[in-house]
Formats: structure tokens, C-alpha cells, sequence
């Protein structure tokens, strides 16, 4: 019988030392795997970086084409309304020197 207690302590303590020892390594484990995925996710978030960065690049750059497009348009439609002015005078000369005629 005190076999039989000296065994079932035994058998006791060492699923105790068992227990508790193997917490600490579970909570590294498991710490070590939440790292990681914080590691993985702060990468993704440094792409999703880069990658916006890059689009705000390409939008100044569009932006900056498109002003320029619009000051060209501007410039051609004042040319174009100095031209219609011209041809409205050169077809009321013309008018006038066909009543001469």
C-alpha cells in the first residue's frame, strides 16, 4: 500500500513538473507564432506602402500632364478665336471690295 501511495505521488509530482514546465514552452511557442504573424502582417502593410506611394507618384505625374493639356487647350482655343476674328474681317473685306466692284 505505501508502494502504491509512493508511485501515485511519484507518478503526481512528475505530471506536475510536466504541467509546468511545458506552460512556459507553450506560451513561447505561442508568442514566438504571434511574432510571426505580426512580422507577416507588417510586411503586407510595408507593401500596401510602397505600392500606394507608388500610385500617388503616378497620380502627381498624371495631374501634372493634365494641367499641362489643359493650359495647351487653353492657348489653342484663344489662337482659334484670334483666327475666327481674322476670317470675320477678312470676309467683311471682302464683302465691302465685292459692292465696290
Amino acid at each position: 500500500m505505501k508502494y502504491k501511495t509512493i508511485k501515485s505521488r511519484l507518478v503526481a509530482t512528475i505530471l506536475t513538473g510536466i504541467v509546468v514546465l511545458g506552460t512556459p514552452l507553450y506560451i513561447v511557442a505561442e508568442d514566438e507564432d504571434l511574432t510571426n504573424q505580426l512580422d507577416s502582417i507588417q510586411q503586407q502593410v510595408n507593401q500596401q506602402n510602397a505600392i500606394k506611394a507608388d500610385a500617388e507618384t503616378v497620380i502627381v505625374s498624371v495631374s501634372e500632364q493634365l494641367r499641362q493639356i489643359e493650359e495647351q487647350l487653353r492657348q489653342a482655343q484663344q489662337q482659334l478665336e484670334v483666327i475666327q476674328q481674322q476670317r470675320i474681317a477678312v470676309e467683311n473685306d471682302i464683302t465691302v471690295n465685292e459692292k465696290l466692284l
